[in-house]
């Protein structure tokens, strides 16, 4: 075709095309002459396979690369996990030096080179206050006493009270007078009168819900919890807030007085509860043991023992004392949102558990 050859290629093809019809050219002898276009469609063969191939090695490394992904996520979640008990293992051991600092003091009772009370007009130190915890545990004036029961299905409504902005959580009886004390979502408590329902005062401070409340047993204070962490103590005299407890670091939920009115003890969201000795001012002593939220705390009457319940459904009871569990009750298939102790029968415990 380059040379212009067309007839030497008619004469080959038409000795091609007579040799092939009288047999003489068999198709499975021929040799392939590789050309241009043949050549062309295996490389396209060949590009399209390693194409492929390629996809499927995108495919695979997008997987390994979301795997890394996530195997590096679940390390930082771990890691942070690690951090936060080193920080609460450091917390806890510099709690034990400082306790273990104030026991081995020569004015504490308990420390081995106490050597008792200094008296004397010359002598600086002051005589140290009976322990409330100690001195208030006598026989319970309850026990002995008839208590009249009463028909509750003859109780009607008498009267609505109407002041709170939110939700009302709690409320309590004065020990002495014919008042109640509402704590609400709205942040603040009050007092009404009874039985006409009069507003004679309200307690702004929290900054979140309200949700405990207590009276000192001669009715001059009032304790307070809330979402904010702290505990707060109200004096009626001065009508504000005298003291602020912030050692929680969660929410609190209850709290409760002794019946000295010496110490304050309260429950939180941090799975602790913390006596509170109201001369120093400082917490007496921490309660840990549950593994969930702490929902109510109350005292045994003219005794040293607390009793808690949690969401771990379990209700404990504490020797104030020594700030350690002396029993576990557990049974509730759900988590206890309140427990208290019989008046009458000290040595006996009723709870209540949320479905």
């Amino acid at each position: 075709m380059t040379y212009n050859l067309h007839k030497t290629l008619e004469v080959f093809e038409v000795e091609w095309f007579d040799a092939k019809e009288k047999g003489r050219v068999i198709d499975s002898k021929l040799i392939m002459v590789p050309d241009e276009y043949s050549r062309s469609l295996q490389l396209t063969n060949i590009l399209k396979r390693l194409q492929d191939q390629l996809e499927q090695q995108s495919v695979v490394a997008q997987c390994r690369a979301e795997m890394l992904e996530k195997f590096r996520k679940e390390r930082n979640l771990h890691r942070m996990h690690h951090n936060r008990i080193a920080q609460e293992k450091n917390k806890l051991v510099n709690v034990i030096k400082v306790e273990k600092a104030e026991l081995f003091t020569e004015d504490n009772p308990l420390s081995p080179t106490y050597k008792g009370p200094k008296y004397g007009k010359n002598s600086m130190t002051p005589v140290s206050k009976p322990d409330p915890l100690i001195s208030a545990c006598k026989i319970n004036p309850f026990h002995e006493a008839r208590i009249s029961v009463t028909d509750v299905r003859g109780y009607t409504l008498k009267n609505t009270f109407r002041g709170h902005n939110m939700s009302v959580s709690n409320v309590v009886i004065h020990p002495k007078k014919p008042l109640v004390v509402t704590a609400s979502d709205d942040g603040t408590w009050r007092m009404w009168g009874l039985p006409a329902g009069d507003l004679i005062m309200t307690g702004e401070g929290h900054k979140d819900w309200v949700s405990g409340l207590d009276f000192h047993p001669k009715g001059m204070h009032l304790a307070s919890t809330s979402g904010d962490c702290t505990v707060k103590l109200w004096s009626f005299e001065k009508s504000r807030c005298i003291h602020t407890f912030a050692d929680h670091t969660q929410a609190v939920w209850s709290v409760s007085y002794h019946t000295s009115g010496d110490v304050l003890a309260s429950s939180s969201l941090d799975h602790t509860s913390r006596l509170w000795d109201l001369f120093s001012m400082k917490c007496r002593g921490t309660l840990r043991g549950h593994v969930d939220s702490v929902n109510s705390i109350t005292w045994q009457l003219y005794s040293s023992i607390l009793c808690t319940s949690s969401s771990d459904k379990t209700v404990s009871l504490w020797d104030a004392r020594s700030a350690l569990c002396v029993q576990t009750f557990y049974g509730h298939k759900a988590s206890c949102n309140h427990a208290c102790f019989d008046n009458k029968f000290s040595n006996r415990l009723r709870g209540s558990a949320s479905v």
